[in-house]
């Protein structure tokens, strides 16, 4: 005789919160295994304890007890995570607790989208058809494409020169209002650096809010935070610097006309409005970008160092090797507001070979030939080679110059802290096989 299950009908008052969150610890344990090998290498690295599984089992156990409140966050972790704030903050110099922390930079973005929009209702009244923002120049796909699923409209300037400016200043003249505009400094992949001074005052004057993401730039090269009302960082990439986790995380400048708005609206404090930041950031992430992070400083700076010297020795052989262009934000043009002083550039270059006959037979060649690791990240103590065209926008290689401002047979470099000597070596044989 088959036998019913008992149906358990909950009150109102009692909600699923607990067993969620038991569902939620039962996926960490899962795969707990398969992250460990991942993290343990991290950690091997900085000489941490492997994280504790039983800290995991403890809160399931107290869940399934009935025990709700056991599943908060231990003093630990919010020790560890408090910590890894203070640190960004001090690179940063900004005040601990504008700095937020998210699992990866691509949600910091996310956050700062959710944070201004549709803050320009009450400057458009009865006219608006939709909250828009503005790309102001290169930048990663995923940021392009975060902007375009959320938002009605989004104004992109691949090259942020004069002319860009000016059509920027000509359509805001003209009436159109924006939620935010966005700026990646340096940008991605072709390392222009927007004039962050005149871009501050035309934001301004038109009372829009700057989000400008630096990971490109390094956290110790860049001070864009006087510049931005928001500043998202991906701390997966140089934080990191060992490619061997994720991490994000967004800042909000003290002195900005929003500065009261965002914390309002990410923390909840008015009546009725639900908070929109949570802390979702691993614990075991977090102690590994502690301990990774206070490596940042030197790791950068011999980074900046072999970079610029290769970048240099490239160019003196530009002719010889074939090489159509080289992108490097140390010839940029006008103001150099953004970089510290006497701060270097970061690891990442773009180059273009000449490619006599079209298509990707040179590059192709180039790219095969290049001793080193082939990945789409950056910012690693290891240096990495990346066909971005290839990688971000293969479907639509016929129109990336036209959309994006680059050519398809564009190459990525990523320097780590190898020799220079070895790096040259490196390119040479690689150029040559090409």
């Amino acid at each position: 005789m088959r036998r019913e299950l008992p149906v358990i009908r909950r009150r109102p008052h009692e909600r699923r919160q607990p067993a969620r969150d038991a569902t939620l610890l039962l996926v960490q344990l899962h795969f707990l295994d398969l992250a460990e090998d991942r993290v343990r290498v991290g950690v091997r690295l900085v000489g941490l304890p492997a994280p504790g599984e039983h800290r995991v089992r403890r809160q399931l156990a107290a869940l399934l007890q009935g025990d709700a409140h056991s599943s908060a966050p231990c003093e630990e972790d919010q020790a560890c995570k408090q910590q890894l704030r203070e640190l960004i903050a001090g690179y940063a110099d900004a005040p601990t607790e504008d700095v937020y922390l998210f699992p990866n930079g691509m949600s910091a973005v996310q956050m700062s989208l959710l944070l201004t929009r549709n803050q320009t209702r009450e400057h458009t009244a009865r006219n608006l058809r939709g909250t828009k923002t503005v790309q102001y120049g290169s930048a990663y796909l995923d940021s392009l494409r975060l902007q375009q699923a959320p938002f009605a409209e989004s104004l992109f300037f691949p090259i942020p020169d004069e002319g860009a400016f000016s059509a920027l200043e000509q359509r805001l003249r003209g009436g159109d209002r924006y939620d935010a505009i966005l700026a990646e400094f340096p940008g991605n992949p072709l390392l222009s650096t927007p004039d962050l001074c005149k871009l501050r005052a035309i934001t301004d004057q038109y009372a829009v809010p700057l989000i400008i993401d630096d990971t490109l730039g390094a956290l110790t090269n860049t001070q864009v935070l006087p510049y931005a009302d928001i500043v998202t960082t991906s701390l997966t990439k140089y934080f990191s610097g060992h490619a061997n986790v994720m991490g994000g995380s967004l800042m909000l400048n003290r002195k900005s006309p929003f500065h009261s708005q965002y914390t309002e609206r990410l923390h909840g404090v008015r009546p009725k409005k639900k908070r929109l930041y949570h802390d979702t950031l691993w614990s075991a992430d977090a102690a590994v970008l502690l301990q990774q992070g206070k490596e940042v400083p030197e790791r950068v700076d011999a980074i900046n160092r072999v970079t610029a010297s290769l970048v240099a020795w490239l160019r003196q052989n530009q002719q010889r090797f074939g090489i159509q262009a080289i992108h490097y934000c140390d010839d940029a043009q006008g103001s150099q507001a953004g970089w510290k002083d006497g701060a270097g550039r970061g690891g990442v270059f773009s180059l273009v070979l000449e490619e006599p006959g079209g298509g990707f037979v040179r590059t192709e060649k180039l790219y095969n030939a290049l001793a080193m690791f082939k990945a789409a990240s950056f910012g690693a103590e290891f240096s990495i080679a990346c066909a971005y065209p290839m990688l971000a926008h293969f479907q639509e290689l016929q129109k990336v110059q036209e959309r994006y401002g680059f050519p398809p047979q564009l190459l990525r470099f990523s320097i780590g802290r190898e020799s220079l000597e070895d790096l040259q070596r490196v390119f040479e044989r690689a150029m040559v096989a090409s």
